[in-house]
C-alpha cells in the first residue's frame, strides 16, 4: 500500500509500513466517496469557482462537455450537461478564465 506525502507543495508517493495499516472496519470505496461528496456538499452547497478552462471536449453521443478548470497551482475535472451547455451564449474554448457552479455527482 502506498500513501501520499506532501514536501515543498509537491506529492510523492511512498510505501507504508504494513504494520501501521488499521485492519479493522476499513472504508470501501463506495463509503469514502460517499462521505466526501455529503462533505463537500454540506460545506459546498452552493459554490462557484473561477478558473482556465483546458482540455475541454464535447463527447458527441452524449452531447455532454468535459474540462479541467485550473489555476496556477490546482486542477479539477469538470463536465457540463448538453442541457447547460444549449443554453450558454458563447463556445468554451481553452484558455478561458470562467466562472462556474459546483456540485458534486455520483456515477450511478
Amino acid at each position: 500500500m502506498y500513501n501520499l506525502k506532501k514536501r515543498d507543495n509537491n506529492y510523492s508517493l511512498y510505501e507504508q509500513d504494513k504494520s501501521s495499516i488499521p485492519q479493522e472496519n476499513p472504508l470501501t470505496i463506495s463509503e469514502l466517496t460517499q462521505s466526501i461528496k455529503y462533505t463537500l456538499q454540506t460545506n459546498f452547497s452552493s459554490v462557484f469557482a473561477i478558473g482556465e478552462i483546458s482540455n475541454f471536449k464535447t463527447h458527441f453521443s452524449s452531447g455532454h462537455s468535459y474540462f479541467t478548470l485550473k489555476d496556477e497551482s490546482a486542477q479539477i475535472k469538470a463536465v457540463m450537461w448538453r442541457s447547460i451547455r444549449s443554453r450558454l451564449t458563447f463556445t468554451p474554448e481553452d484558455g478561458m478564465k470562467e466562472i462556474g457552479r459546483a456540485s458534486c455527482r455520483e456515477r450511478v
